[in-house]
């Protein structure tokens, strides 16, 4: 299945990485960063690794302009905590699949993405993806600085 891979970075303010690793793996964190966010819940599951978490999440999505077609989608979203950060995997419809590996190193915060997709998919959603992530590492780099926060309204 064709893919797309982009890797953004942007620079920490001057912080202890401990610390954002540690909000990191707070998968909160990331899972509230999107601006569609409805609801998530955790989801159980029968071998679950220490570190590891699987959610399933609810967003709220426009197909079409004008409100024409407002929807919800459910994604499955798994953490698993890394050293240096946490990677994240996401079951979306239309079997698109996105791994993202985000992490602390030389005073920056590194997200690097692969969304996997049919071709119509991929050529729909590959752009508007990436332009999500520019947003979401900036308003992580917010939350690892104690800035800002993100949370569900």
């Amino acid at each position: 299945m064709p893919s797309r891979k982009y890797t953004l970075t942007h620079p920490l303010p001057h912080i202890v990485p401990q610390s954002a690793i540690a909000t990191l793996h707070d998968h909160a964190n990331i899972i509230t960063l999107s601006d569609v966010l409805l609801t998530f819940r955790p989801l159980p599951t029968s071998e679950q690794k220490p570190g590891s978490a699987t959610y399933e999440i609810t967003d709220a999505v426009s197909l079409l302009p004008c409100g024409l077609w407002d929807t919800t989608v459910s994604v499955i979203i798994e953490f698993v905590d890394v050293d240096d950060g946490v990677v994240v995997t996401r079951h979306a419809p239309m079997g698109m699949v996105i791994l993202e590996r985000w992490s602390v190193g030389d005073g920056e915060l590194r997200l690097e993405a692969e969304l996997t997709a049919g071709t119509v998919v991929l050529r729909a959603f590959g752009g508007v993806m990436e332009g999500n992530h520019g947003r979401y590492l900036e308003k992580m780099v917010g939350v690892v600085g104690g800035g800002d926060s993100v949370g569900i309204m």
